[in-house]
């Protein structure tokens, strides 16, 4: 009975001797096993932190990314602004190109022809008178007279008095159907009131200049609206026989069309003496 129960102990000893080596045996494989997977653990924390670093640069990236796209949207716009901008300018460069040609060629066109129409006498001095008493006489339509100072002198003749004849030539232009109209500055209606008496008394019309205020300093003639006489000349004797005066026959219907527009601004505005 003792001899069992020793052999009994013994075996259990034994028993447990082998399991005790055998778990230090498999202690001893899994402790590099445990070192591994802790060396794993390590790597894999040190991986995701640096995965979560990448995300995050990742992250700022596609920030980056999305901003660069903004802005290279927000370019690609402004640059197809500015290639319709450029077309635009280049088509009105093209258009207004295309006018100045026209332009310069009408107006060459237009220099060759008023060269052409355009005839132009420079009258000093006496000449004046001359031309200005021949182109009244053979007058067919319209004379029209806006001059500064115009003298009448009653008594002196029509042969020795150079503005005495002038007017005596408006008078028989009226008689003779033709439309005379006479325009002055309030220096002659104050300083020579028998010039206004005396054409008003033979029927021409006669006004002063639209303002008392501004001084109507013109020396102008136009005569059946082709020929245009102006210049420094008043209708005085002294201007008209002594001083020195210098003035221009201009023949032509474009210039002496747009004297007429003026002519009659002052004449629809003047003033009746």
């Amino acid at each position: 009975m003792e001899l069992r129960l020793v052999l009994a102990v013994l075996f259990v000893g034994i028993v447990i001797g082998s399991i005790s080596t055998w778990l230090y045996a498999e202690a001893a494989m899994l402790a590099p096993i445990k070192d591994e997977n802790f060396r794993l653990k390590e790597e894999l924390n040190s991986t995701s932190a640096k995965l979560a670093e990448v995300t995050s640069m990742l992250e700022s990236l596609k920030e980056e990314r999305d901003a660069l796209t903004k802005q290279l949207s927000e370019a690609k716009l402004a640059i197809q602004q500015k290639n319709e901008q450029l077309s635009q300018l280049t088509e009105m460069v093209s258009k207004l190109k295309t006018q100045l040609a026209e332009l310069q060629s009408n107006t060459t066109t237009r220099q060759g022809s008023l060269e052409q129409e355009t005839m132009i006498v420079l009258l000093p001095d006496e000449d004046y008178y001359r031309w200005v008493r021949n182109m009244i006489a053979v007058a067919n339509e319209s004379i029209h007279v806006a001059v500064f100072s115009i003298k009448y002198d009653p008594k002196e003749s029509v042969g020795n008095d150079p503005v005495n004849y002038l007017l005596a030539k408006l008078v028989d232009a009226k008689r003779r159907g033709l439309d005379v109209k006479v325009i002055v500055d309030d220096y002659t209606y104050e300083k020579y009131r028998d010039t206004i008496n005396y054409l008003k008394r033979e029927g021409v019309q006669v006004r002063l200049d639209p303002s008392r205020s501004t001084t109507m300093h013109v020396k102008l003639v136009i005569v059946d609206g082709k020929w245009l006489f102006v210049g420094s000349h008043n209708w005085t004797e002294s201007a008209l026989k002594y001083n020195r005066e210098y003035s221009v026959l201009i023949g032509s219907e474009t210039y002496a069309s747009k004297a007429e527009d003026y002519f009659e601004n002052l004449w629809r505005h003047g003033r009746t003496s």
